[in-house]
């Protein structure tokens, strides 16, 4: 017999023994998928002519088997909604940031764009300074979400590796919806009439 996991997926195949029992009630039975309803009708009949005093109860070791990760499946999807709930946050403040920026820098704007500065620099002007905070915050991060990462994954016996391409695309995400974020505002400040915004001041 090939091995199987015989105490679920989260432990290594183990040694096991298997003891015959002329009056084991329990049989494990594999279906090859077609007429299931007949089969188990049929398998009822030759158990109760075999094993007339035990009722006869049945279950799919594969709903079984995934009976195990209904916890991990519960958590992933929380984790899932509290991220993306922690990203509108985290984009609502980033948005309030670079509109209060905006407004404390219109004439220097205005006057940069009388002495020929265009939409392409300004854009870069007002964003330069949310990315790099942004790549410094990455810089932190990556090196604490891989120590608790690779710390959780050590309870499963079979798991994932994080590789570098993960966390570089992970950086490159946040870089490009934080660039999404307040690159509407920063656009905005670019096209503004600057005898308009030098008159705010």
């Amino acid at each position: 017999m090939a091995d199987y996991h015989q105490t679920g997926m989260y432990n290594e195949i183990e040694s096991l023994l298997l003891a015959y029992r002329e009056r084991n009630n329990i049989m494990y039975i594999r279906l090859d998928g077609k007429n299931v309803e007949k089969t188990i009708a049929f398998i009822e009949t030759k158990w109760k002519e075999v094993l007339p005093d035990q009722p006869f109860s049945y279950t799919f070791l594969k709903e079984s088997l995934n009976e195990q990760f209904e916890a991990d499946e519960k958590r992933g999807f929380i984790f899932t909604l509290f991220t993306i709930l922690a990203i509108l946050i985290a984009c609502l403040g980033l948005f309030g940031l670079a509109s209060y920026m905006v407004e404390q820098r219109t004439r220097e704007i205005g006057i940069r764009k009388v002495f020929g500065a265009n939409e392409g620099i300004i854009v870069r002007l007002i964003s330069k300074d949310f990315l790099i905070l942004i790549a410094i915050s990455i810089l932190i991060a990556v090196p604490l979400a891989y120590y608790i990462m690779s710390n959780w994954l050590e309870n499963y016996v079979y798991r994932t590796n994080i590789g570098l391409i993960l966390i570089i695309l992970a950086a490159l995400l946040t870089l490009v919806i934080t660039f999404l974020t307040i690159g509407y505002k920063a656009y905005q400040a670019s096209v503004m009439n600057p005898a308009n915004s030098i008159k705010t001041e």
